[in-house]
Protein backbone atom coordinates (compact mmCIF):
# COMPACT_ATOMS: atom_id res chain seq x y z
CA UNK A 1 0.00 0.00 0.00
CA UNK A 2 2.79 2.39 0.95
CA UNK A 3 4.66 1.54 -2.27
CA UNK A 4 1.53 2.26 -4.34
CA UNK A 5 1.09 5.62 -2.61
CA UNK A 6 4.69 6.56 -3.37
CA UNK A 7 4.19 5.54 -7.00
CA UNK A 8 1.05 7.68 -7.25
CA UNK A 9 2.83 10.66 -5.73
CA UNK A 10 5.69 10.17 -8.17
CA UNK A 11 3.32 9.99 -11.17
CA UNK A 12 1.33 13.04 -10.09
CA UNK A 13 4.56 14.97 -9.51
CA UNK A 14 5.81 14.10 -13.00
CA UNK A 15 2.47 15.16 -14.49
CA UNK A 16 2.48 18.45 -12.58
CA UNK A 17 6.03 19.30 -13.64
CA UNK A 18 5.21 18.42 -17.26
CA UNK A 19 2.04 20.55 -17.13
CA UNK A 20 3.99 23.53 -15.75
CA UNK A 21 6.64 23.20 -18.48
CA UNK A 22 4.07 22.93 -21.30
CA UNK A 23 2.02 25.85 -19.93
CA UNK A 24 5.11 28.04 -19.62
CA UNK A 25 6.21 27.11 -23.15
CA UNK A 26 2.83 27.98 -24.59
CA UNK A 27 2.68 31.29 -22.72
CA UNK A 28 6.17 32.18 -23.95
CA UNK A 29 5.28 31.15 -27.49
CA UNK A 30 2.10 33.23 -27.42
CA UNK A 31 4.04 36.28 -26.24
CA UNK A 32 6.45 35.89 -29.16
CA UNK A 33 3.88 35.03 -31.82
CA UNK A 34 1.43 37.79 -30.97
CA UNK A 35 4.13 40.35 -31.65
CA UNK A 36 3.46 39.55 -35.31
CA UNK A 37 0.40 41.40 -36.52
CA UNK A 38 -2.41 39.36 -38.10
CA UNK A 39 -3.44 38.17 -40.59
CA UNK A 40 -1.19 35.12 -40.51
CA UNK A 41 -1.18 32.12 -42.85
CA UNK A 42 0.30 28.79 -41.75
CA UNK A 43 2.12 26.61 -44.28
CA UNK A 44 2.32 22.86 -43.59
CA UNK A 45 4.52 20.53 -45.66
CA UNK A 46 7.34 18.03 -45.72
CA UNK A 47 10.88 18.65 -44.53
CA UNK A 48 12.15 16.23 -47.21
CA UNK A 49 11.17 18.38 -50.21
CA UNK A 50 14.14 19.78 -52.14
CA UNK A 51 14.44 23.40 -53.23
CA UNK A 52 13.97 22.48 -56.90
CA UNK A 53 10.78 20.48 -56.21
CA UNK A 54 7.79 22.02 -57.98
CA UNK A 55 5.81 22.20 -54.73
CA UNK A 56 8.67 23.95 -52.92
CA UNK A 57 8.84 26.47 -55.75
CA UNK A 58 5.07 26.99 -55.52
CA UNK A 59 5.30 27.54 -51.75
CA UNK A 60 8.06 30.10 -52.35
CA UNK A 61 5.94 32.02 -54.87
CA UNK A 62 2.77 31.89 -52.77
CA UNK A 63 4.55 33.04 -49.61
CA UNK A 64 6.16 35.89 -51.54
CA UNK A 65 2.76 37.05 -52.80
CA UNK A 66 1.27 36.86 -49.31
CA UNK A 67 4.13 38.78 -47.74
CA UNK A 68 3.89 41.42 -50.49
CA UNK A 69 0.23 41.82 -49.48
CA UNK A 70 1.40 42.35 -45.88
CA UNK A 71 0.15 38.94 -44.74
CA UNK A 72 2.39 37.11 -42.26
CA UNK A 73 3.75 33.66 -43.08
CA UNK A 74 4.16 30.98 -40.40
CA UNK A 75 5.83 27.59 -40.86
CA UNK A 76 7.14 24.74 -38.73
CA UNK A 77 10.60 26.31 -38.90
CA UNK A 78 12.39 23.41 -40.58
CA UNK A 79 13.89 22.79 -44.01
CA UNK A 80 12.12 21.56 -47.15
CA UNK A 81 8.72 23.08 -47.76
CA UNK A 82 8.95 25.16 -44.59
CA UNK A 83 12.19 26.83 -45.61
CA UNK A 84 10.82 27.42 -49.11
CA UNK A 85 7.84 29.33 -47.70
CA UNK A 86 10.01 31.35 -45.31
CA UNK A 87 12.45 32.17 -48.13
CA UNK A 88 9.57 33.29 -50.33
CA UNK A 89 8.28 35.57 -47.59
CA UNK A 90 11.78 36.99 -47.08
CA UNK A 91 12.19 37.68 -50.80
CA UNK A 92 9.23 40.08 -50.71
CA UNK A 93 11.20 42.46 -48.46
CA UNK A 94 7.94 43.20 -46.66
CA UNK A 95 7.30 44.28 -43.09
CA UNK A 96 4.96 41.28 -42.69
CA UNK A 97 6.12 38.72 -40.14
CA UNK A 98 8.05 35.68 -41.37
CA UNK A 99 8.05 33.11 -38.56
CA UNK A 100 9.21 29.53 -38.00
CA UNK A 101 8.04 27.52 -34.98
CA UNK A 102 10.16 24.43 -34.45
CA UNK A 103 10.83 21.83 -31.75
CA UNK A 104 14.23 21.39 -30.18
CA UNK A 105 15.98 18.12 -31.00
CA UNK A 106 14.44 17.31 -34.38
CA UNK A 107 17.47 16.14 -36.35
CA UNK A 108 15.86 16.54 -39.76
CA UNK A 109 14.25 19.90 -39.05
CA UNK A 110 16.74 21.63 -36.79
CA UNK A 111 19.30 22.14 -39.51
CA UNK A 112 19.37 25.87 -39.95
CA UNK A 113 16.44 27.48 -41.72
CA UNK A 114 18.10 30.76 -42.59
CA UNK A 115 15.01 32.36 -44.11
CA UNK A 116 12.67 32.74 -41.13
CA UNK A 117 13.03 36.21 -39.65
CA UNK A 118 11.89 34.99 -36.24
CA UNK A 119 12.49 31.40 -35.12
CA UNK A 120 10.51 30.24 -32.09
CA UNK A 121 12.00 27.09 -30.59
CA UNK A 122 9.66 24.99 -28.46
CA UNK A 123 10.31 21.94 -26.30
CA UNK A 124 7.03 20.14 -26.97
CA UNK A 125 5.21 19.13 -30.16
CA UNK A 126 1.84 19.90 -28.59
CA UNK A 127 2.83 23.51 -27.87
CA UNK A 128 4.25 23.97 -31.37
CA UNK A 129 1.16 22.58 -33.09
CA UNK A 130 -1.19 24.59 -30.86
CA UNK A 131 0.56 27.81 -31.85
CA UNK A 132 0.66 26.90 -35.55
CA UNK A 133 -3.08 26.23 -35.56
CA UNK A 134 -4.61 28.70 -33.13
CA UNK A 135 -2.87 31.84 -34.33
CA UNK A 136 -3.52 31.43 -38.04
CA UNK A 137 -6.16 32.98 -40.28
CA UNK A 138 -6.03 30.07 -42.79
CA UNK A 139 -3.94 27.04 -43.75
CA UNK A 140 -2.13 25.81 -46.85
CA UNK A 141 -1.11 22.15 -46.75
CA UNK A 142 1.60 21.16 -49.22
CA UNK A 143 2.83 17.58 -49.84
CA UNK A 144 4.33 15.94 -46.77
CA UNK A 145 4.40 12.78 -44.71
CA UNK A 146 2.94 11.67 -41.40
CA UNK A 147 3.60 15.00 -39.66
CA UNK A 148 1.83 16.95 -42.38
CA UNK A 149 -1.10 14.52 -42.34
CA UNK A 150 -1.31 14.88 -38.55
CA UNK A 151 -1.46 18.67 -38.82
CA UNK A 152 -4.02 18.61 -41.64
CA UNK A 153 -6.22 16.09 -39.82
CA UNK A 154 -6.17 18.06 -36.60
CA UNK A 155 -7.11 21.32 -38.32
CA UNK A 156 -10.04 19.69 -40.13
CA UNK A 157 -11.18 17.91 -36.95
CA UNK A 158 -11.08 21.13 -34.93
CA UNK A 159 -13.16 22.92 -37.57
CA UNK A 160 -15.53 19.95 -37.89
CA UNK A 161 -16.12 19.91 -34.13
CA UNK A 162 -16.37 23.73 -33.97
CA UNK A 163 -13.37 24.07 -31.68
CA UNK A 164 -11.89 26.65 -34.03
CA UNK A 165 -13.53 28.92 -36.58
CA UNK A 166 -14.21 27.69 -40.10
CA UNK A 167 -11.41 29.06 -42.25
CA UNK A 168 -9.91 28.04 -45.60
CA UNK A 169 -7.95 24.79 -45.55
CA UNK A 170 -6.18 24.32 -48.87
CA UNK A 171 -4.47 21.15 -50.05
CA UNK A 172 -1.91 22.33 -52.61
CA UNK A 173 -1.05 19.68 -55.18
CA UNK A 174 -3.95 18.02 -56.98
CA UNK A 175 -1.99 14.93 -58.03
CA UNK A 176 -0.35 14.44 -54.65
CA UNK A 177 -3.59 14.62 -52.67
CA UNK A 178 -5.66 12.67 -55.23
CA UNK A 179 -5.77 9.39 -53.33
CA UNK A 180 -6.49 11.05 -49.99
CA UNK A 181 -9.46 12.80 -51.57
CA UNK A 182 -10.47 9.55 -53.32
CA UNK A 183 -10.47 7.73 -49.97
CA UNK A 184 -12.54 10.46 -48.38
CA UNK A 185 -15.07 10.57 -51.25
CA UNK A 186 -15.32 6.86 -52.08
CA UNK A 187 -14.75 5.20 -48.71
CA UNK A 188 -15.23 7.52 -45.73
CA UNK A 189 -18.23 9.36 -47.18
CA UNK A 190 -20.28 6.33 -48.37
CA UNK A 191 -19.69 4.65 -44.99
CA UNK A 192 -21.10 7.72 -43.21
CA UNK A 193 -17.82 8.37 -41.42
CA UNK A 194 -17.78 11.93 -42.72
CA UNK A 195 -20.39 14.16 -44.34
CA UNK A 196 -20.42 16.17 -47.54
CA UNK A 197 -20.25 19.25 -45.33
CA UNK A 198 -16.95 17.94 -43.93
CA UNK A 199 -15.60 17.41 -47.45
CA UNK A 200 -16.61 20.92 -48.41
CA UNK A 201 -14.18 22.27 -45.80
CA UNK A 202 -11.28 21.23 -48.06
CA UNK A 203 -10.08 23.15 -51.12
CA UNK A 204 -7.72 21.29 -53.48
CA UNK A 205 -5.78 23.32 -56.02
CA UNK A 206 -2.57 23.71 -58.03
CA UNK A 207 -3.29 27.32 -58.94
CA UNK A 208 -1.16 29.82 -57.02
CA UNK A 209 -3.30 32.77 -58.12
CA UNK A 210 -6.52 31.07 -57.03
CA UNK A 211 -5.06 30.08 -53.66
CA UNK A 212 -3.71 33.59 -53.10
CA UNK A 213 -7.12 35.08 -53.92
CA UNK A 214 -8.89 32.76 -51.45
CA UNK A 215 -6.39 33.56 -48.69
CA UNK A 216 -6.29 37.29 -49.39
CA UNK A 217 -10.08 37.53 -49.36
CA UNK A 218 -10.24 35.63 -46.07
CA UNK A 219 -7.62 37.91 -44.54
CA UNK A 220 -9.23 41.11 -45.75
CA UNK A 221 -12.71 39.90 -44.90
CA UNK A 222 -12.19 38.65 -41.36
CA UNK A 223 -8.56 38.72 -40.13
CA UNK A 224 -9.81 36.58 -37.25
CA UNK A 225 -7.76 34.25 -35.11
CA UNK A 226 -8.97 30.82 -34.18
CA UNK A 227 -9.14 31.41 -30.44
Amino acid sequence: MFTRCLECIKNYSKFFVHWIRVTWQMAWGISKLTQAKPPRITFFGGVQLKRDDKHAKAAYKLAAKLASANIAVITGGGLGLMEAANCGARSAKSSAANIGITVRGLDRENLENTCSRDLIVMEFFCARKWLLINYSTAFVVFPGGFGTMDEFSQVITLIQTKKIKQVPVILFGVDYWRYIMLWLKESALPNNLITQKDLDLIIVSDDIEKVFTVLNEECRGTCLLNI
